[in-house]
Protein backbone atom coordinates (compact mmCIF):
# COMPACT_ATOMS: atom_id res chain seq x y z
CA UNK A 1 0.00 0.00 0.00
CA UNK A 2 1.59 3.13 -1.02
CA UNK A 3 1.40 6.72 0.85
CA UNK A 4 -1.05 9.09 1.00
CA UNK A 5 0.93 11.64 -0.90
CA UNK A 6 1.54 8.46 -3.46
CA UNK A 7 -2.61 8.43 -3.51
CA UNK A 8 -3.01 11.41 -3.98
CA UNK A 9 -1.24 12.26 -6.84
CA UNK A 10 -2.72 9.60 -8.83
CA UNK A 11 -6.05 10.00 -8.06
CA UNK A 12 -5.81 14.50 -8.61
CA UNK A 13 -5.57 14.08 -12.40
CA UNK A 14 -8.30 11.60 -12.75
CA UNK A 15 -10.54 14.05 -10.33
CA UNK A 16 -10.73 17.34 -12.03
CA UNK A 17 -11.44 20.20 -9.37
CA UNK A 18 -11.69 18.80 -5.75
CA UNK A 19 -12.15 19.62 -2.51
CA UNK A 20 -9.98 18.36 0.37
CA UNK A 21 -12.85 16.43 1.56
CA UNK A 22 -13.45 14.42 -1.63
CA UNK A 23 -9.99 13.82 -1.28
CA UNK A 24 -9.87 12.74 2.45
CA UNK A 25 -12.24 10.02 1.35
CA UNK A 26 -10.96 8.88 -1.54
CA UNK A 27 -7.28 8.81 -0.48
CA UNK A 28 -8.42 7.22 3.16
CA UNK A 29 -11.60 5.15 2.52
CA UNK A 30 -13.47 7.28 5.28
CA UNK A 31 -13.80 10.76 6.73
CA UNK A 32 -12.61 12.20 9.92
CA UNK A 33 -11.53 15.39 11.79
CA UNK A 34 -8.33 13.63 11.07
CA UNK A 35 -7.84 12.80 7.91
CA UNK A 36 -8.94 16.00 6.58
CA UNK A 37 -6.79 17.60 8.20
CA UNK A 38 -3.74 15.23 6.94
CA UNK A 39 -4.82 15.62 3.87
CA UNK A 40 -5.37 19.37 3.32
CA UNK A 41 -1.52 19.63 4.90
CA UNK A 42 -0.52 17.50 2.35
CA UNK A 43 -2.38 19.44 -0.47
CA UNK A 44 -0.78 22.69 0.40
CA UNK A 45 2.82 20.84 0.65
CA UNK A 46 1.76 19.53 -2.83
CA UNK A 47 0.69 23.25 -3.94
CA UNK A 48 3.84 24.18 -2.67
CA UNK A 49 5.76 21.86 -4.47
CA UNK A 50 3.96 22.04 -8.19
CA UNK A 51 2.03 19.32 -8.15
CA UNK A 52 -1.64 21.10 -7.51
CA UNK A 53 -2.86 24.16 -7.62
CA UNK A 54 -5.80 25.47 -5.57
CA UNK A 55 -8.34 26.97 -7.49
CA UNK A 56 -10.89 28.72 -5.30
CA UNK A 57 -13.03 28.09 -2.04
CA UNK A 58 -16.25 25.77 -1.90
CA UNK A 59 -18.81 25.40 0.85
CA UNK A 60 -19.61 22.03 0.89
CA UNK A 61 -22.24 21.01 3.91
CA UNK A 62 -21.73 24.06 5.91
CA UNK A 63 -17.73 24.06 6.05
CA UNK A 64 -15.85 26.11 3.76
CA UNK A 65 -12.97 23.75 1.77
CA UNK A 66 -10.49 24.67 -0.58
CA UNK A 67 -10.84 23.28 -4.15
CA UNK A 68 -8.11 21.77 -6.08
CA UNK A 69 -6.88 20.90 -9.29
CA UNK A 70 -4.04 18.84 -10.79
CA UNK A 71 -1.07 20.55 -13.07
Amino acid sequence: MGSIVDKILEFAPDMGVFTTRQMAFRAYGELSYKNINSTAGKLRTLAKQGYIVQVGTIVENGTRMASWRAL
